[in-house]
This record gives C-alpha cells, sequence and structure tokens, in this order.
C-alpha cells in the first residue's frame, strides 16, 4: 500500500510557511540528502541481486530511481503531508520546543 496516498483526517491544511519553519527547525530538510541518497543506494544493491534483470534494465531502474527519489521531490511530498495532517496549535508547539535551549540542542 502506498501511505502517500491515504487520505488524512485533517479538517484543514496549515499554511506552507508554518511547515517549512517546522520542517528547517527538526532538521527534516537536512536529512532529506541523505535519505534520498540511502534509497536509490538500496534499489541499486537490491537490483544487482535480480538475476532476471538485464543489466540494461537495472541502470534503466536505478537511474529512474535517482531522478524519482530526490531530496527536492520528497521534501515536497513530506511538506504537503505536514500541512494536511497536523494541526496548527501542536505545530506551533513543536517550533517554540525548538526554540528552547534544550530543543536547541537536539
Amino acid at each position: 500500500m502506498c501511505y502517500a496516498f491515504v487520505p488524512i483526517a485533517a479538517a484543514q491544511s496549515i499554511s506552507l510557511s508554518l511547515v517549512e519553519e517546522y520542517v528547517s527547525k527538526a532538521g527534516l530538510d537536512r536529512q532529506l540528502e541523505g535519505l534520498a541518497k540511502n534509497i536509490t543506494e538500496q534499489i541499486a544493491v537490491d537490483l544487482m541481486g535480480n538475476s532476471n534483470m538485464s543489466p540494461e534494465r537495472r541502470r534503466r531502474v536505478t537511474d529512474a530511481s535517482k531522478q524519482v527519489f530526490t531530496a527536492k521531490r520528497m521534501g515536497e511530498v513530506m511538506r504537503g503531508q505536514l500541512a494536511r495532517g497536523l494541526r496548527e496549535e501542536d505545530v506551533r508547539k513543536v517550533s517554540a520546543f525548538y526554540d528552547s535551549p534544550v530543543g536547541k540542542r537536539v
């Protein structure tokens, strides 16, 4: 099941600027580069073990995964899901935590 398409039960969306503030303070934006790299590397490794695929097809799938799983694209999806799935009150509380002395050390 692809959870990116499962509707979230939030009553309303919060502003993308508030989401962006949360993403930045939580460090999620910095994690996406590594995540994208890890996903595409794992796909390539998994494909190497697939003896039913020709080397050309494995290369094409690997190349396609590098185009699909980019930090930019995953960030866009993540921000949209956060905007629809989080409550403004909760994001403001978490944002305030990240502004606190303890939150800055996290």
